[in-house]
């Protein structure tokens, strides 16, 4: 498959100056330089402050994104409520921006899923789900 590179600078910025409400971006499943193996659909990984609800946050979100990127789909994924598996994908992609003044959140958020997902593992490894790593 072939992959598609987008600008992670102009992402990063047009999602910073027109959604305040957003604490932290991450693209999961792109790598440094900005390639993505999806052609069809990019996903953008948000962590919204408590006081924007989900509607208001993606009428601002996707013409932020539509406006610097030439995809005919973008997912957005609330990390406010997401399960761990997908909060693990999440902070091993790239980290677009994080608010200023709101890096403990993302720590926190990061030690959290990191966390969570090898406890999951754990779990699933004692149960004979999977294999041994």
């Amino acid at each position: 498959m072939k992959s598609q590179k987008f600008e992670l600078t102009k992402i990063a910025d047009a999602l910073r100056e027109h959604c305040p409400f957003i604490v932290f971006a991450t693209l999961p499943g792109i790598d440094e330089d900005g390639q993505v193996t999806c052609l069809e659909i990019m996903e953008v990984c948000v962590f919204i402050g408590s006081d924007t609800g989900i509607w208001d946050a993606l009428e601002q979100i996707l013409p932020a994104i539509a406006k610097v990127v030439k995809t005919d789909l973008c997912h957005v994924t609330f990390l406010n409520r997401v399960d761990v598996e997908t909060r693990y994908r999440a902070v091993n992609g790239v980290c677009l921006f994080i608010r200023e003044g709101k890096e403990h959140n993302y720590r926190q958020f990061a030690r959290h899923a990191i966390l969570d997902y090898r406890i999951m593992r754990a779990q699933q490894r004692r149960r004979g789900l999977i294999e041994n790593d």
